[in-house]
């Protein structure tokens, strides 16, 4: 079978992506669908292996929530799981996911199940999905387990759009700092050192430090653009390479609060993914690996992957992260009184709630707390240079500074 890239156009909003089949099918489709076809063209199966949704790969959280949900609704309906994924895929408005859709739903047809069918697909949907799925289609409690799959999405989506907006704000705010120091060092600092020219040695230390870095910084903005270009290149596309999503990994827990933040998510995402699996009747050694491997922060994960190595020989849980420093104590006593109880499916379950409630007012906290934060450190900034260029004038006007 072959593989096409396809660029399409449905009322004035352009979807991309990876389609499989034959070119006549695939056109067809498109324009059965009222899609107009801008480009289509044939691919190699490595292209279709980056995954229709690009760079990401996976399918993001926010459409497989939405995605659970749906499908929750209508197997509660009484529908089986093969029409259920035929009204989903005749309602998709995304090319891409509906594509996937149809593959899966000619697999079904064929007598393939519904968690075999997504596994073949796991560079696009997570290995926590198909274990969910797979434990529904045994137990039979298929709509529970995908609307728990549709909360477990919906809050895992909430809290990494929380992160990225933490650090979407100050990362902006300093790119505005680096364009204007740019601009000021080329176009305003110059003009007040040509008025100034005649009493350099004279000027207070401030105005000399203010041309100083002017200086250097319209001597090498070039040099400057390039770096915080390659930065940003960096911090986009590093973390599909292994080695760079490891070094960005340790340096992003050194950073002092923003580091509290990302331990608490990736713990409290491992603990909800724990959570989910055990509610799902499987066994916690079924359910460890997969849930370990949700956790985005490398560093993280290899901790408690390293600490929780031994939980085939029978040692219980709570020993093994005892020592672990990223997991908080209240977790580790909660998993303890939960394995000694015989319910750690329900007091991991209140583990993930405090987590929750702790990480939201942390968010929360940062969120009120870094817009003011950076205001003061900008009007120091600003005050000292405004200062800096104006003290001058002051003293050339009092008379103070000599030539």
């Amino acid at each position: 079978m072959s593989f096409y890239k396809y660029k399409v156009k449905k009322n004035g909003e352009v979807s991309k992506g990876v389609e499989e089949g034959s070119l006549n099918e695939i056109r067809k489709k498109f324009i059965d669908d009222n899609y107009a076809i801008i480009m289509l063209r044939e691919v190699s199966r490595k292209a279709e292996e980056a995954g229709n949704f690009g760079i990401k790969r996976r399918i993001p959280n926010n459409k497989l929530a939405e995605f659970c949900s749906q499908f929750s609704i209508l197997i509660e309906a009484g529908m089986n799981v093969a029409k259920s994924i035929e009204i989903l895929e005749n309602n998709e408005m995304n090319p891409a996911f509906k594509s996937i859709l149809t593959q899966i739903k000619t697999e079904i047809n064929k007598g393939v199940s519904l968690s075999e069918s997504v596994k073949k697909r796991e560079h696009q949907f997570p290995e926590i999905f198909v274990m969910a799925l797979k434990t529904g289609e045994y137990s039979g409690n298929m709509a529970e387990v995908l609307s728990e799959m549709a909360e477990y999405f919906e809050k895992i989506d909430k809290n990494s759009a929380k992160l990225i907006g933490i650090c979407a704000y100050p990362a902006l705010l300093l790119l505005f700092l680096f364009v204007n120091l740019i601009v000021m060092s080329i176009k305003v600092v110059p003009v007040f050192k040509d008025v100034f020219a005649e009493y350099e040695k004279a000027l207070p230390w401030s105005t000399k430090a203010i041309f100083a870095i002017a200086d250097c910084v319209k001597n090498n903005y070039v040099l400057l653009i390039f770096l915080v270009a390659a930065v940003i290149i960096l911090l986009i596309l590093g973390p599909r390479n292994k080695k760079i999503k490891n070094l960005l990994d340790i340096i992003i827990l050194k950073i002092p609060i923003i580091n509290q933040l990302i331990i608490d998510s990736s713990v409290g995402g491992f603990l909800k993914s724990l959570s989910l699996l055990l509610r799902s009747n499987m066994t916690l050694i079924e359910s460890l690996e997969p849930a370990i491997n949700t956790i985005g922060n490398n560093v993280v994960r290899n901790s408690i992957k390293e600490d929780t190595a031994d939980i085939l020989t029978g040692k219980p849980l709570y020993e093994l992260i005892h020592d672990n420093r990223y997991i908080k104590n209240i977790a580790k006593t909660l998993i303890e009184t939960g394995e000694n109880s015989a319910q750690i499916d329900a007091t991991i379950g209140k583990a993930v709630k405090y987590y929750d409630r702790h990480l939201e007012k942390k968010m929360d906290l940062v969120t009120r707390l870094i817009e003011p934060a950076f205001i003061l450190v900008f009007g120091i900034i600003i005050a000292f240079v405004v200062i800096s260029m104006s003290l001058p004038i002051f003293k050339i006007s009092s008379g103070s500074i000599m030539k």
